[in-house]
């Protein structure tokens, strides 16, 4: 960083090529889910056994030490017992170690194991069909503008640094939750097109009865207004977030503007195989695929409040001159020595860093750190955002 002092691309580019996965890696990790899909189908034969990468592994937006989302599905009217593929995977999987369960709320029990070849953990849960086509609509949108991915990860990236020590992994926006959030401030500022356009859509595709249809040509889409450089899209998320979306009203959606009183509203008449019912939270984001699913009713209004305002003290530092990588990053170098190796994942590695599960969990009371040098508070979870403020 301190090489690229005047050049605020140059130092965020050597920040991301530090953090992401490289392509190798991400070769590693395909070839390893190959090795156990032929391991499992040999043990376990006729039963057309196939795993699908879904997640942030398989969109390219993954941060080192996440975990590798696996999607297991099984032939046409077959079936698989989760105490086989346990003992499989425990007796027959060469590398396979450290087999276990682990809830997953709202979507069942999640098979965890550490794979010792590629030195990766892996999560694997049965037929995930809606992770699946959420992996294909972000792959989809990543491959309209290159930058889009550079963008996100460093936003998540600066989540953890920022949130991670400060909060529990239960009470702040997962990693999908922002991704979201960064490409809905992209599409309001006109950076990006409308990927759910009805006349624009080849392809009708409905899982559990829901509509997971969206626009898979992107040469179809319009060439809006050009993104700008990545300190200038991580410049404008913190203005729009900090200043201009207003969390009492409005929800996060990749499909236009929205407020939380119509979601509530219209998911009340909604029946279907995954939610019912959209969970109020002081944020709310929209899974694009599921409109009654609120991917972030578990984070709590401190933590909302507290992401507010950094965001704003970031605009406030770019605008009295403050490098943007050097307020970002700097201070905090020591955050980086968790994000290391090359692409590993160990169990310390989750029960320290891993903040990718959307676990569900009690919410915790607010830490009494002050927040930039201002004064702080500790408050019930029930108060609003102009009650804190107060």
């Amino acid at each position: 960083l301190e090489e690229a002092d005047d050049d605020p691309v140059c130092a965020l580019n050597m920040v991301d090529a530090a953090i992401s996965v490289s392509d190798q890696v991400r070769r590693k990790h395909q070839e390893a889910c190959s090795r156990i899909q032929t391991q499992l189908n040999d043990h376990l034969p006729f039963l057309n056994l196939v795993l699908s990468l879904y997640g942030s592994a398989a969109t390219g937006l993954a941060l080192r030490d996440s975990d590798l989302d696996i999607s297991l599905t099984v032939g046409k009217d077959k079936r698989l017992d989760r105490d086989d593929l346990i003992r499989v995977l425990k007796e027959k999987c060469t590398g396979v170690s450290h087999v276990h369960v682990i809830p997953a709320p709202g979507q069942g029990t999640i098979t965890r194991f550490l794979d010792g070849i590629s030195n990766t953990m892996f999560d694997i849960l049965f037929s995930n069909r809606l992770g699946v086509a959420n992996t294909a609509l972000i792959n989809t949108v990543l491959s309209y503008d290159t930058r889009i991915a550079r963008f996100i990860r460093l936003v998540v990236y600066w989540r953890r640094v920022v949130l991670g020590a400060r909060f529990p992994k239960q009470c702040v926006p997962s990693s999908y939750s922002i991704t979201v959030m960064c490409l809905h401030f992209l599409h309001q500022k006109g950076l990006l097109p409308d990927f759910f356009q009805t006349s624009l859509i080849t392809e009708h595709k409905l899982i559990y009865d829901l509509d997971c249809s969206f626009v898979t040509d992107i040469s179809k889409l319009p060439r809006l207004s050009e993104a700008g450089t990545i300190p200038e899209l991580l410049a404008g998320f913190w203005n729009y977030y900090g200043s201009e979306f207003n969390v009492e009203t409005q929800v996060v959606s990749m499909r236009g503007a929205l407020n939380k009183s119509e979601v509530e509203e219209t998911s009340k008449d909604t029946q279907h195989h995954y939610v019912t019912v959209f969970k109020p939270s002081p944020l709310a984001v929209q899974d694009p695929f599921v409109p009654t699913h609120n991917l972030t009713h578990n984070v709590t209004l401190e933590c909302v409040v507290y992401f507010r305002d950094l965001c704003r003290s970031a605009v406030s530092n770019l605008s009295k001159g403050a490098p943007l990588y050097t307020w970002m990053f700097g201070g905090i170098a020591g955050n980086a020595a968790s994000v290391h190796g090359d692409g590993a994942s160990t169990s310390s590695h989750q029960d320290s860093v891993d903040m990718e599960d959307e676990d569900e969990g009690e919410e915790e009371e607010g830490s009494k750190t002050p927040v930039w040098g201002e004064e702080s508070v500790t408050v019930g979870n029930k108060r609003s955002v102009e009650e804190m403020e107060h």
